[in-house]
C-alpha cells in the first residue's frame, strides 16, 4: 500500500527554486491520481523490491510547473526526507522511474546524516555524465547512487519486456545508464577525498554494478549509447574548459 500526499499548499514547498505549481484544479488532481495508480501497479508487478521501499513511509509530492518541450524534472532536497518535487509526468513509467530515483536521494541523504563518506572541505569539481555543470564530490555520490537504481529499473524491462516501453528503448536506456554509473564509479574510486567508509561504499556499488549490469544488449544499441555519452563528454569539456 502506497501513501502519497500531493502538496500544493505548503508555503515553503518551493525550496528548490524550480517554480512549484499553484493550487491544482480538479482535472489536474485526477490526472496525477490516475498516473500514480498506473505507476504503482507497474512497480508492484515488475519492481517489487522498489515498491516495498516506497511503501515503507508516506511520500509527499510537490507538483512543479510543467516545462516547455515536454521535459521532465524531478528533485529532492536533502533536508526534506520523504518529499520530492516533480513536473507533471508524461506517462506512468516516467513517474515510476522518478519515484525510484528520488527515493535513492532520500536514502543516501539519511546515510550521510549518520556517516561521513567524503571530506566536506574538498571543494573540487568533477565531470558528471548527468549534468552540464561541474559537480562536487557529494553530487557525484548522489548521482551515481540514484542512477544505480535507474539502471536496475531499465535492466528489468530490458530482460523482461512488458510491452509498455519498446524493447529497443529499454535496452538503450539500460546501456546508457549502466555506462554512466560505471564511468562515475571509476572517477570516484580515483578520488583521494573519500573517507574509509566512502571507499567501502563505492567499492560495494562497484561490486553490485559488475554483477547486476552484466546483461548483454545488441551491439548497435551499445554503440549508440557510447556515441551519446561521448557527445555529452565533449560538450561538457567545451562548455567548462578554462
Amino acid at each position: 500500500h502506497l501513501t502519497v500526499y500531493l502538496d500544493d499548499i505548503d508555503p515553503y514547498r518551493d525550496c528548490h527554486s524550480l517554480s512549484a505549481a499553484d493550487r491544482l484544479d480538479t482535472n489536474s488532481v485526477a490526472t496525477w491520481r490516475s498516473t500514480l495508480a498506473d505507476a504503482w501497479s507497474g512497480l508492484v508487478r515488475h519492481h517489487p523490491d522498489r515498491a516495498e521501499e516506497l511503501a515503507a513511509d508516506p511520500i509527499a509530492i510537490v507538483p512543479l510547473v510543467g516545462l516547455d518541450g515536454g521535459s521532465h524534472v524531478n528533485v529532492t532536497a536533502r533536508d526534506s526526507a520523504g518529499a520530492m518535487a516533480l513536473t507533471p509526468p508524461p506517462d506512468p513509467v516516467a513517474l515510476a522511474l522518478s519515484l525510484v530515483h528520488e527515493l535513492q536521494h532520500t536514502k543516501l541523504g539519511a546515510l550521510l546524516d549518520l556517516v561521513e563518506l567524503y571530506d566536506p572541505e574538498d571543494d573540487r569539481r568533477f565531470y558528471s555524465p548527468w549534468r552540464s555543470d561541474p559537480r562536487p564530490l557529494s553530487g557525484l555520490l548522489q548521482g551515481v547512487y540514484a542512477f544505480f537504481a535507474v539502471s536496475a529499473f531499465w535492466r528489468r524491462h530490458a530482460t523482461q519486456p512488458t510491452g509498455v516501453v519498446p524493447l529497443r528503448v529499454t535496452q538503450y536506456e539500460f546501456a546508457r545508464a549502466s555506462a554512466q554509473v560505471h564511468a562515475t564509479l571509476h572517477e570516484l574510486s580515483r578520488s583521494d577525498a573519500l573517507t574509509e567508509a566512502g571507499i567501502r561504499f563505492v567499492r560495494g556499488l562497484q561490486t553490485a554494478a559488475d554483477t547486476a549490469f552484466a546483461v548483454p544488449v545488441p551491439e548497435d544499441v551499445t554503440e549508440l549509447a557510447r556515441i551519446v555519452l561521448d557527445d555529452h563528454w565533449y560538450s561538457w569539456r567545451l562548455r567548462n574548459i578554462r
